[in-house]
């Protein structure tokens, strides 16, 4: 319900401002929770479609925090960054006039998120197989449909030892690919 929307809105912006503080003061050590509390705030914002401008507003300043801790400890941030701009890929793929800029940072995450996958496949191909999903619909939806079902294919072939193995988690996905594949 939207009251608690904003009740939940109000928390985080409470939390950033605290925290902001925190890393004035500290930068080592809080840094990662101003980041944190900006993308948790983004994802909340950006379910108010009218609002996009302002939640992709604190995704690029997530993400600018994201890429500053990343510099110096990439095996711990990479992922952070990643998952930042596969959530800002999502919110500027809604606007039907940005295809480009989609495919452009989509091309980033893909980038960083093969990169993990090589690196720890148990732990990234199964976010890695998520983005190619993502982007595979899209490519559907903007009548490039060779191009997205080749996505889904990569991502359904990442997918099945994973399903097979953790049907609870992963069966739901590589059930839909396999359909959308399929069809």
């Amino acid at each position: 319900d939207s009251g608690r929307h904003e009740q939940a809105e109000t928390l985080f912006s409470e939390a950033l401002t605290i925290r902001r503080q925190l890393a004035k003061d500290n930068p080592a050590v809080y840094r990662q929770y101003v980041a944190m509390t900006l993308s948790n705030l983004s994802n909340l914002v950006a379910e108010d479609s009218g609002r996009h401008e302002q939640a992709e507003m604190f995704y690029a300043e997530a993400l600018t925090v994201y890429r500053q801790l990343a510099m110096d400890n990439p095996g711990v941030y990479q992922p952070d960054v990643a998952m930042t701009l596969n959530n800002l890929a999502l919110l500027v793929a809604k606007d039907s006039g940005r295809h480009e800029q989609t495919e452009t940072i989509y091309a980033e995450v893909l980038t960083i998120r093969r990169q993990l996958a090589k690196d720890n496949s148990a732990v990234y191909q199964p976010a890695l197989a998520r983005t190619l999903a993502e982007i595979g619909v899209y490519k559907f939806q903007w009548s490039k449909t060779k191009q997205g079902k080749a996505y889904l294919i990569e991502a359904a072939n990442i997918l099945k030892p994973f399903a097979e193995q953790s049907p609870e988690v992963h069966s739901g996905l590589y059930s839909w690919l396999i359909k959308q594949i399929t069809e």
